[in-house]
């Protein structure tokens, strides 16, 4: 019985160290997040940006279309800084279709 425990504890303990692990590596991907065309970054309150184009070296800010539930889309200019720091606080989150040829 004692022995079953301790192999319990020690999967939550490595369970527990893997989320960690996987929460860290989500930040770092954000850190590093380059918008590419066509991806959507969805906000918490249901309103969406779709990215017409992609960062250019040199720039910090791409144009993109702002989807508000009940109106029509505006374009906007995305500040990329501004949107990595709302994906790390939880207020904004990626949307990006799958690349088959990866």
């Amino acid at each position: 019985m004692h022995e079953v425990l301790q192999i319990t504890q020690r999967q939550i303990t490595t369970k527990r160290q893997q989320k960690k692990k996987d929460k860290d590596m989500n930040i770092q991907s954000m850190l590093r997040y380059s918008p590419q065309e066509g991806d959507i970054i969805m906000h918490t309150d249901g309103s969406y940006h779709v990215i017409k184009a992609e960062l250019r070296q040199g720039t910090m800010a791409v144009s993109a279309m702002h989807h508000i539930n009940g109106t029509e889309p505006v374009e906007v200019q995305l500040n990329i800084p501004k949107v990595r720091a709302s994906m790390i606080q939880g207020k904004q989150f990626l949307v990006r279709k799958s690349d088959e040829n990866r």
